[in-house]
């Protein structure tokens, strides 16, 4: 077994994932386990789950810190008969998949290096063979495990090379770019109106964070896990006691968004922008120093991007606004592909409905000279 370790992005775990499920489906006689390992609040359980969600496969899901004997994972013996003769068989418990499921699948095992020691031997076989003593893995399922990692951070039970090579490992790790694509899909709120699936000021507070720390390997205040518990706390509640919420849970949390709340306040609101008329807007934004044009490109990609998505093909004056702050004079060419890179797979659907002239000129002063 290799001693390097692969560091992946949630993107290519779940481009992973669609590929084991896929090469799983092809040949349904194989066995593929994938073992993720990462520090605590990631997305190591999510990107599986929501991998599964929008591929429409099944999805199932067991944490072994709650399995306190092997035979818990098995079943209860029951009697069963087979050819004529009672036998001792076992029960299949209710949280494992059903060996009949025909669909595209995946059975993902949480926290399994925080077993205990003789559960850890006894699911070897599960990760190579596909079977638990009583039942057998789904035709079409990949089993996934998670854990955190091997280091004196966690409380954890070490697995030997003898487990690990019956396994894929990859070692996942944050990165901002997939995580704000998250952040800022679209999703409907509890009041039926649409929103983003975190709050929009700390999607925006996030972003200043990295234009002031360009190496962000994490969010000052916590894990995604933990922001995205901030994000519902704050959910529509105003600045105010938002910041006062805040402070009582995670102060450091509560410093970054109050010094947010502030800095964009000075700035027009995207409603306002997308109002503005062509000359207006783009002599506004000559007047901002480099980070608040950052910001107000972003905020108004984003905002668009929202908007487009839930409607048809289309809307080539809205997205065109994008344009046009993006060809304002003088804004530095860093801003431009900076912002580009962070909206990632976002920009795609941006470009695509803007008019091919704007493009054209904007990504002339990149010195790409890209047409759509």
């Amino acid at each position: 077994m290799s001693e390097s370790k692969v560091f992946v992005n949630t993107r290519e775990v779940a481009s992973l994932l669609k590929h084991l499920v896929s090469q799983k489906t092809k040949y349904p006689e194989k066995t593929f386990t994938l073992t993720i390992l990462g520090s605590h609040g990631i997305g190591k359980t999510t990107v599986p789950r929501q991998t599964c969600l929008e591929n429409n496969w099944s999805f199932w899901f067991t944490s072994l810190s709650e399995i306190q004997e092997a035979g818990d994972m098995s079943g209860l013996p029951v009697i069963s008969e087979i050819n004529g003769e009672r036998v001792t068989a076992t029960a299949r418990p209710d949280f494992v998949p059903d060996p009949n499921d025909e669909k595209p699948g995946i059975y993902l095992i949480d926290d399994y290096n925080r077993a205990m020691d003789h559960i850890l031997q006894a699911i070897m076989r599960l990760s190579q063979f596909g079977e638990f003593r009583g039942w057998k893995l789904p035709k079409h399922c990949v089993l996934v495990l998670t854990g955190n990692d091997d280091d004196t951070s966690y409380n954890i039970t070490s697995t030997d090379a003898a487990q690990c090579d019956r396994m894929y490992t990859v070692n996942m790790r944050f990165d901002l770019k997939s995580w704000l694509n998250w952040a800022t899909t679209p999703a409907e709120l509890a009041d039926g109106t649409m929103g983003t699936k975190i709050d929009g000021r700390i999607v925006g507070m996030t972003t200043k964070v990295f234009l002031d720390h360009a190496d962000l390997s994490g969010l000052p205040w916590g894990t995604p896990r933990e922001t995205e518990r901030l994000s519902n706390l704050i959910l529509g509640v105003d600045d105010m006691a938002a910041v006062d919420l805040a402070r009582i849970v995670n102060p450091q949390f509560a410093v970054q968004m109050s010094n947010y709340i502030e800095f964009r306040s000075k700035l027009p609101s995207v409603a306002e922008i997308l109002k503005m008329e062509e000359q207006e807007l783009q002599n506004m934004m000559a007047r901002l120093d480099k980070t608040s044009q950052y910001i107000i490109i972003y905020d108004v990609a984003n905002a668009v991007h929202s908007t487009i998505t839930r409607r048809p093909k289309g809307d080539v004056e809205l997205a065109n606004k994008v344009g046009v702050v993006l060809n304002t004079p003088n804004i530095p060419k860093d801003i431009i592909a900076g912002v580009i890179a962070l909206l990632d797979s976002r920009w795609a659907s941006l470009i695509g409905r803007m008019d091919p002239k704007i493009v054209s000129s904007f990504t002339k002063q990149l010195g790409l000279g890209i047409e759509k």
